[in-house]
Order: C-alpha cells, then sequence, then structure tokens
C-alpha cells in the first residue's frame, strides 16, 4: 500500500461535477476520483478550515464518533472494479479495530477530520494513477492551472463575484424544453466512480 493525500478537490466543467485528486507524498502519481457535490463540500471546507453555518454529515459523524471515544485510524482505497472504487475504513473503539466497507468520498471526508492516514493499494495505483514521467508533469501543470481556477466558495455555497443572482434572467436562456447546452454526454463520469480525464485511465470511486 501506498500512503496519498488529498492534492486538492475541483470541478471539472467537462464532467459537470466535483473530483478529489489524491497524490502519494512525493506527487509523482495522481488519481482523480470524481464524487458527489456533497461529499466535495465535506472534504474541501474541512481542507481549507471554512466550517459551513451548520454541521454537515461528516461533522456530525465526528462528534459521534468522539461521544463514543470512538477514533477513524486509517482508510484505505483497495479495489476498482469497472467504473467503481472502493474502500475500506478502520475505526478504533474500546481498544479494538473494526474494519467497515465504504465509498473512497466519505471515508476520505471522516479521515481528513481526525488526521487519519489514507492509503492505496497497490493494486488500485497500476490500474488508475497517471505514472508515466511527462505525462505525469502534464497533467499536475494542468491540475494545478485547473485548481488554481477554482475557489473553496464552489463548494460552500457563497456567492461567487460576478455571478447573477437567484431568480435573474440569465443572457440567452434557452427556452424550456429546449436542448440544454454542455449537458453531459452519456458515459460522462459518474460520483464515486472511474472516469477518464481526457485520454487518461479510469479514476473515480464508490
Amino acid at each position: 500500500m501506498v500512503e496519498m493525500k488529498v492534492k486538492a478537490v475541483a470541478y471539472d466543467v467537462d464532467a459537470k461535477q466535483p473530483l478529489m485528486i489524491l497524490t502519494d507524498n512525493e506527487e509523482r502519481r495522481f488519481i482523480p476520483i470524481w464524487i458527489g457535490d456533497s461529499e466535495a463540500q465535506a472534504i474541501a471546507c474541512e481542507l481549507d478550515h471554512t466550517p459551513p453555518p451548520r454541521p454537515v454529515t461528516h461533522d456530525l459523524m465526528k462528534t459521534m464518533l468522539d461521544d463514543l471515544h470512538t477514533k477513524v485510524r486509517r482508510v484505505v482505497v483497495n479495489d476498482l472494479q469497472g467504473k467503481t472504487y472502493f474502500a475500506k475504513i478502520t475505526v478504533e473503539t474500546e481498544g479494538k479495530e473494526v474494519e467497515y466497507d465504504a465509498r473512497p468520498s466519505d471515508s476520505v471526508a471522516l479521515a481528513v477530520r481526525f488526521n487519519a492516514p489514507i492509503f492505496v493499494t497497490e493494486n488500485v495505483i497500476q490500474k488508475a494513477a497517471i505514472h508515466d514521467k511527462q505525462k505525469m508533469q502534464d497533467e499536475k501543470q494542468r491540475f494545478h492551472e485547473f485548481v488554481q481556477s477554482v475557489s473553496p466558495e464552489m463548494f460552500t455555497g457563497a456567492p461567487q463575484p460576478g455571478a447573477p443572482q437567484p431568480g435573474a434572467p440569465q443572457p440567452g436562456a434557452p427556452q424550456p424544453g429546449a436542448p440544454q447546452p454542455g449537458a453531459p454526454q452519456p458515459g460522462a463520469p459518474e460520483p464515486d466512480k472511474p472516469g477518464t480525464t481526457r485520454n487518461e485511465p479510469p479514476e473515480e470511486e464508490n
């Protein structure tokens, strides 16, 4: 297994959904995993130290686990079947470790709250990681530019500068029933499933 960290949570404008990017400590290999909106918000808020006005599901889970004297010890992204990632989350309670099947997004959202390590098995890395040196450098640069263009407010619900206000008419908005420009095409990556970044290998979660 290889210990990894969350490099970034960003928004894939092509797939129209968020993704988290895991990387090893040397940042030599990257694994993009498409996730759901709520999980992206939960991870991004914790990484940016911007708690929401009210506790989200993973905040509530941490509070409950703390009250029960239970800690998250580690998370392992242990399998990739087709386009779905799988993970195991290990907690310690009353001196015993218990392992649970979980989605990588939920597991990571809890891991960052408990400062627990995140591991990825070699099997998953071989299937999904970007490890070609030149390709990795290109992807690293593209991810860097990608992340720089995204603000945490995208996931926390704060208004974006220059964004239209709710209820305001949208210039050039299509009429009801008209085809929606930029609608996701069939085959776009689904939350918690591996997808593809242009010509990259599949990378996503369950």
